[in-house]
């Protein structure tokens, strides 16, 4: 059985979109916010949004209709992990609970270079590809 992760793959819009990167406090690896799924009757939007504002006090979002992204893993510790993310914008600037060390706004190139591991990069590019084709300077 897998162990749910939800979460969104947060951007503002300056010059360029920003993507939110945040660094664990536990492990120092960047990610972007995202949470466990702690009840089946919760809907998976409810979790991402749940878990950001916990993450960041972020409350405003406006989620890109038409966008969903799951992807499936296998950690180094053996356990199967299923992670489910949207793509939403903001204009608020985050506040990080203690799970979190630090936060950067980062255009697309840095943002791949901090999230490292393929699934993260390959998602990536399918957003810039998303954004793209909604008008967006990515």
């Amino acid at each position: 059985m897998y162990e749910t992760s939800i979460g969104i793959v947060l951007f503002r819009v300056k010059d360029k979109v920003e993507f939110l990167v945040m660094q664990r406090a536990n492990n120092k690896m960047w990610d972007f916010p995202k949470g466990h799924l702690n009840n089946q009757m919760e809907g998976e939007k409810t979790v991402a949004l749940r878990e950001l504002e916990e993450e960041t006090q972020i409350t405003q979002v406006e989620f890109l209709e038409g966008y969903r992204h799951e992807y499936k893993f296998v950690n180094p510790k053996g356990s199967q992990r299923q992670i489910i993310l949207f793509l939403g914008k903001t204009e608020q600037e985050p506040v990080l609970s203690e799970e979190h060390e630090k936060f950067k706004w980062v255009k697309l190139e840095k943002a791949c270079k901090l999230l490292k591991y393929k699934e993260k990069v390959e998602l990536l590019k399918e957003v810039k590809e998303f954004l793209i084709k909604k008008g967006f300077t990515v």
